[in-house]
């Protein structure tokens, strides 16, 4: 009786702890699998016991199940009951039987206000009964009432943007029908099927749904207070007990501006009251930021040429911009925003955004990936950036920001490398006509970024193991939904094929840059090391592995990670292997050397990797045939990246032409310049159908004078005295 005391004991307060860890840590509908499955092993139980317990006989399951129940309430009371425990009989199991289901609605309770609420829509565009047109404050001098919707019909028409726009931001809504709860949709469905009992089983289900928990619900009230509709009044409150929980009135140049404005003011609140909603998916209390962000996603143009496009991207700039200059500005906001800029050519800027998530959401793996190749893009001996107060500016916090981050130390040291004054080497000229200098990171400084561009790919690719992706599932339940796609294998192995082959990006730049017949000093020593070692490494070995199934084999890699100084182009080095190649279609890859690979990101990546080859072996002199070689592979991995089904680059040719790593193929390689306007003309089939003129018209086409340059390889430089920028320690 003793040993039957403690096995009871232990599994009860086992089930309880662990019930009462699903009921907190998880969601309602995984509480109800796992109870379920859990109820079922312990009915399995209860039968065994109450078939092996001695006083047994009768044959039937459900007297057995009966019997193990008894013995199981027995020796939970023994230690409770004085004398002898009594056997519960009828009335006893029935009293069990409601003290669980009493638990279980409790442990329920707790689960639901741990989870998102839902929104009740039903009462959208009914907060003020008027259907009477705009009083006369609200009309605007020089308009007439007529030139208005009525009031009613601006609310039918906020109601019905609101009902569209809410979705998009992915906010919850009841699962059955929306504006009503659960149980009383299923009362309403079976009252209205006509079906003899029908009003019995519909009321048992309203009876059920009072006594039973159900989900918060949060009521949406919203009225237009001006004619034109760029006022709105919007109210949060509680379904339940009515109480209100936010109000605000938003503004904006029109109605479709303010009803963005609206959908991102719900959108704020209920991000905020959801504990499964990472904190980089919500910023600005008022919800500013998501209402630009969905206008953004909103702003589409017929692209009928490249110069359409770029109006449109700098548009969405301008919306997000305005709203985005916080701290607490929603980190996907700022990395949509990145993105953005980084599609027009101003790298540095999106440096700097993607360095300020890094810093306030350093679980955002997305964008610390980003943040490496954007560094990578800077560190680029052939990138070059307008010598302004405001590229200064930006070089300098971004580097203040890192080192608060952690990623460096407190003095940092930046450079740059001019061209020569005489006029003859002229990287730009403006519309005034002025000269404009240009200027490039230090080799000390590049070799740093590339320093923390590697600490932070090495985290990322870390992060992406399939234990790693379970445990921060399991621990990070604000990162669930993040983490949910990254379970197939597939989607897993896409990204980490990417950061692999980004790694050897790196220290293929490392190798490039490091300084001829200088001994390094301790902390570039270390990269140095990283560098040497590079091929020895079971990730850079498997990234080798992962470019030759993309652009033919790895030799002039190796090479180039063995000695870069001398001619690694010589040779066994220069033989490709690419033509020979038979074509990998993009799969799912099992085995480590199953030469197949689904990731884009690495075909992108790695025409990048042979693209800083050929820069260098054209810097170095290498012969013709040599150059041509490493063109067709950076061209193959284009293609791949293209091709690929999975891709995520919307318009491949603008990713391309403003990627700094392709800059000066761009103006050296005849065959990227003819795959590029292949591209354009795929992508903008309009604009070359009209002998390369656009049909509509653009008032401005000059280019963006903050996007990068290039100079001639043949150009000389002169090194300044570096400038020195102090940032204390722990700042």
């Amino acid at each position: 009786m003793d040993q039957t005391l403690w096995v009871v004991w232990v599994v009860l307060v086992g089930v309880a702890a662990v019930l009462g860890l699903f009921g907190s840590c998880f969601s309602v509908r995984s509480l109800r699998w796992f109870t379920c499955v859990t109820a079922l092993c312990l009915a399995i139980a209860v039968v065994r016991f109450g078939l092996a317990h001695p006083e047994y006989k009768s044959a039937n399951l459900v007297d057995s199940f009966l019997s193990g129940v008894d013995q199981v309430t027995i020796a939970l009371l023994h230690p409770l009951w004085p004398g002898r425990v009594p056997a519960p009989g009828v009335a006893g199991r029935w009293i069990i039987a409601v003290a669980l289901l009493l638990g279980y609605r409790q442990l329920e309770c707790r689960a639901l206000r741990r989870q998102a609420p839902e929104l009740d829509l039903s009462k959208i565009g009914r907060g003020r009964p008027a259907d009477q047109g705009p009083s006369g404050h609200d009309r605007q001098p020089g308009h007439r009432c007529d030139d208005y919707p009525t009031a009613g019909q601006r609310h039918a028409q906020l109601a019905a943007e609101l009902r569209f726009r809410l979705p998009t931001m992915e906010i919850r809504a009841p699962a059955i029908l929306p504006g009503g709860a659960r149980t009383n949709a299923l009362a309403k469905i079976a009252e209205t099927s006509g079906v003899s009992g029908a009003g019995m089983v519909g009321a048992v289900f309203r009876f059920s749904g009072m006594f039973w928990p159900g989900p918060r619900l949060v009521r949406i009230r919203s009225w237009v207070e001006t004619a034109a509709g760029t006022r709105i009044t919007i109210l949060l409150e509680d379904a339940k007990t009515g109480l209100p929980i936010a109000a605000k009135t938003v503004a904006g140049d029109n109605f479709n501006e303010a009803a963005s404005m609206v959908a991102g003011y719900i959108a704020q609140h209920i991000f905020a009251m959801d504990p499964t909603v990472p904190e980089w998916c919500y910023g600005v209390p008022d919800g500013r930021d998501l209402g630009a962000m969905q206008l953004v996603r909103m702003k589409r143009v017929y692209a009928a040429c490249p110069t359409d496009v770029s109006d449109s991207r700098e548009e969405q700039i301008c919306i997000l911009s305005k709203e985005t200059g916080g701290l607490r500005t929603a980190g996907i906001v700022r990395y949509e925003l990145a993105q953005l800029l980084a599609l027009q050519g101003q790298h540095l800027e999106s440096l700097r955004l993607h360095a300020l998530n890094r810093e306030l959401h350093p679980r955002f793996y997305r964008s610390r990936y980003r943040l490496a190749m954007s560094l990578e893009m800077i560190a680029n001996p052939e990138h070059y950036l307008p010598d302004t107060k405001p590229t200064w500016h930006n070089l300098g916090e971004t580097l203040q920001i890192l080192a608060r981050c952690g990623l460096t130390d407190g003095r940092l040291t930046v450079s740059a490398e001019y061209p020569t004054g005489d006029g003859k080497h002229v990287v730009a000229t403006p519309p005034s006509g002025k000269q404009e200098a240009c200027m490039r990171v230090s080799q000390e400084l590049a070799i740093q970024l590339l320093r923390i561009a590697a600490k932070d790919l090495r985290k990322v690719r870390t992060q992406l193991k399939w234990r790693n992706v379970m445990w921060a599932a399991l621990v990070h339940r604000d990162e669930r939904a993040m983490w949910r796609p990254h379970r197939r294998h597939r989607y897993r192995q896409t990204f980490q094929d990417g950061v692999c082959t980004a790694e050897l990006l790196l220290a293929v730049r490392c190798r490039l840059r490091e300084p001829v017949g200088k001994k390094p000093d301790r902390q570039l020593g270390r990269v140095r090391d990283f560098a040497e070692r590079a091929y020895c490494s079971w990730h850079l070995w498997r990234a080798c592995t992962i470019t030759s199934f993309i652009a033919g084999k790895p030799t002039l890699i190796k090479a180039v990670l063995a000695n870069p100084h001398r001619q690694w182009w010589d040779a066994d080095a220069a033989q490709a292997g690419l033509d020979s190649q038979p074509r990998v279609w993009p799969r799912v890859r099992w085995r480590v050397r199953q030469r197949s690979t689904a990731s884009w990101q690495a075909a992108y990546n790695t025409a990048c990797l042979y693209a800083a080859l050929a820069d260098a072996a054209r810097t170095g002199g290498a012969p013709e045939g040599i150059l041509q070689g490493l063109e067709h592979r950076v061209n193959v991995s284009l293609r791949r990246v293209v091709e690929n089904p999975d891709s995520e680059l919307e318009r491949a040719w603008d990713w391309i032409s403003s990627d700094p790593d392709f800059h000066a193929m761009r103006h050296n390689s005849k065959t990227f310049q003819d795959f590029l306007h292949e591209q354009k003309k795929q992508e903008y089939p309009v604009f070359f159908m009209n002998n390369e003129e656009c049909p509509n018209p653009h008032t401005d086409t000059s280019e963006s004078l903050a996007a990068p340059r290039t100079l001639p390889a043949s150009a000389r430089f002169r090194i300044l005295s570096p400038v020195l920028i102090v940032v204390p320690p722990g700042q």
